[in-house]
């Protein structure tokens, strides 16, 4: 009598042979990332981590490759294989202040296109190409889901076509760190005389790829006249002043607002002419008034290097003097406003 193995031995023993006689695993669907030379310097490190991060979930890997920047050479960078299925090329094109991420479909010709501009820091530019990725990829999938399997699967894909060659595009170059301004500056000095007008000219720097803007300007402004029946006086200005400004891109890099401070040295020359036999005339003297100002400044470039901007803001007195006449009662001819608004509108230029 034979004795028969147990239950459990029979089962083992299928186990043991089922991967023999399994079916060939699956090809890997592989995305194949492209950073051409010659291009800004890419964080290649950060960047795989990034993808791979938000493509692991979906079953992708991601395969790196660079080489000469051009457009044909993005499907030739990687050969297709019997265990790899390349699912999308990604060409990454890299400026001062952007990334452009191209996705092309290796089955076809369909581009996508997304440019995502760079603030200062590299990492939240990465995370969000890895984002454009896997949404781009995720769709692929879907799509690929929703399709009718064919009857018959040919032994090996044909090699993916190359894509078509990158669109041109506009050179663009990097950060100007010098920026030169004329324009309009207008502000109310006192209640008692009208609107002053003048022109300003500045000059601003900028602290490398940072957004902080350092600047020193000088204001030409009309003379300012009060005539009364016992006399007329006249005022001279010549503000200057030191500025810090945080500047923040907005709509693609084509404008920018611009939050300012600075400190203003204002000599004041004042001159009495015209003055009644019951009064007597005091040399002319020039004294220096000291404020700080906020505002705020849009900029709009129209074409590159020039911009067209507007600032709008108010200045601060911190020694405030009145010009009087002196009698038995002093009494105040020109008294400027504690708080007085300014307002510039004119055109930049970067220069390196």
């Amino acid at each position: 009598m034979v004795r028969r193995p147990p239950a459990h031995w029979l089962a083992a023993l299928l186990l043991l042979a089922g991967p023999a006689a399994a079916a060939p695993e699956a090809p890997i669907r592989t995305v194949v990332v492209k950073v051409p030379e010659g291009e800004p310097p890419l964080p290649l490190q950060r960047l795989v981590e990034a993808l791979r991060s938000q493509l692991v979930e979906l079953g992708i890997e991601v395969q790196l490759s660079t080489g000469p920047a051009d457009g044909g050479a993005v499907g030739g960078t990687t050969s297709s294989s019997p265990d790899r299925d390349v699912l999308a090329f990604v060409w990454i094109e890299r400026t001062a202040d952007a990334l452009t991420v191209h996705f092309y479909e290796p089955a076809g010709t369909s581009l996508r296109e997304r440019r995502i501009p760079v603030t200062g820091t590299d990492a939240a530019s990465i995370e969000e190409v890895a984002v454009v990725v896997r949404s781009a990829a995720n769709a692929l999938l879907e799509r690929a889901a929703q399709e009718p399997s064919p009857t018959a699967e040919p032994a090996r894909p044909p090699p993916p076509p190359p894509p078509p060659e990158a669109p041109p595009r506009e050179a663009q170059p990097g950060l100007s760190p010098f920026q030169a301004a004329v324009g309009y500056a207008g502000t109310r000095y006192a209640s008692e005389v009208p609107w002053q007008h003048g022109a300003q000219v500045s000059i601003a720097w900028r602290a490398g790829s940072t957004p902080w803007r350092l600047g020193a300007a000088y204001t030409w402004v009309t003379a300012l006249r009060r005539q009364t029946e016992d006399l007329t006086l006249t005022l001279y200005r010549h503000p200057m002043e030191v500025f810090v400004g945080f500047e923040v891109p907005v709509s693609d890099g084509r404008v920018s607002l611009r939050a300012e401070g600075a400190g203003i040295a204002d000599q004041v020359v004042r001159r009495t002419n015209q003055v009644s036999p019951d009064l007597q005339s005091t040399p002319s003297n020039a004294r220096w008034s000291w404020a700080v100002s906020t505002r705020l400044r849009l900029a709009w470039r129209p074409t590159r290097p020039v911009w067209l901007f507007a600032t709008a803001g108010a200045d601060f007195l911190l020694d405030r003097f009145d010009h009087v006449v002196r009698s038995p009662e002093e009494e105040p001819v020109i008294s400027p406003l504690a708080v007085r608004p300014n307002l510039q509108v004119g055109g930049a230029v970067d220069f390196p």
